[in-house]
């Protein structure tokens, strides 16, 4: 199986390659850590590595350090791809929330706005219908709304003057009658008092 480094791997990997070197021959080689990260940049296979090292170690040692390179280079492969998912599903997250985020404040801004103008639109509107024939319907229900207000509250004022008009004329009526009255009762106290008849004598003839 090949394994293809970036030079930015096999700069972060040299150092556990120079320690498998050493666990492998008790030693560290300048030299065969340079033939190793050359092997790892060009993409070589287990078979190529262990020919290219086997030029400064026996053919055993070279088989041995070679499982190690791969494995170590595996390694590190499977560590950036777990970094990189983690990177992107972080990045995937908080884009969701933060488009999750706007469209909240965008529909609570839309609100507001809608209340601001008196007009209250709901925020899902039925097929074929759109904001602006919702707010035409809305504002034609409105005018009606308030002619019929208007004509009540005219028609309440009306009959408020005819009540008032009513009681002044009832008022007016009463006051009327009693000084009719009085005038009567002033008539008939002023008529003098019928004369006492006095008793006539006659004398004996």
């Amino acid at each position: 199986m090949a394994l293809q480094l970036s030079r930015r791997e096999v700069e972060d990997l040299r150092s556990s390659l120079d320690r498998a070197i050493y666990r492998t021959i008790g030693k560290s080689d300048s030299s065969l850590l340079s033939t190793v990260s050359s092997c790892l940049s060009s993409g070589y296979e287990r078979r190529k590595i262990i020919d290219k090292i086997s030029a400064h170690i026996d053919s055993k040692k070279a088989s041995k350090l070679a499982d190690k390179v791969i494995a170590l280079a595996q390694e590190l492969i499977s560590s950036s791809k777990s970094q990189k998912r983690k990177h992107d599903s972080g990045d995937r997250d908080k884009e969701v929330k933060r488009s999750r985020h706007d469209d909240e404040k965008e529909s609570k801004d839309d609100r507001k706005e809608e209340k601001k103008n008196g007009v209250d639109v709901p925020s899902v509107l039925p097929e074929g219908e759109t904001v602006g024939s919702k707010m035409a319907v809305l504002s034609a229900d409105r005018i009606k709304l308030m002619m019929a207000n208007a004509q009540k509250e005219i028609e309440e004022r009306k009959r408020a003057l005819l009540a008032m008009k009513g009681d002044k004329s009832g008022v007016s009526a009463a006051a009327a009658a009693a000084q009719q009255l009085k005038v009567q009762v002033q008539q008939t106290s002023s008529i003098a008092p019928p004369s006492v008849i006095k008793p006539v004598l006659y004398s004996k003839p």
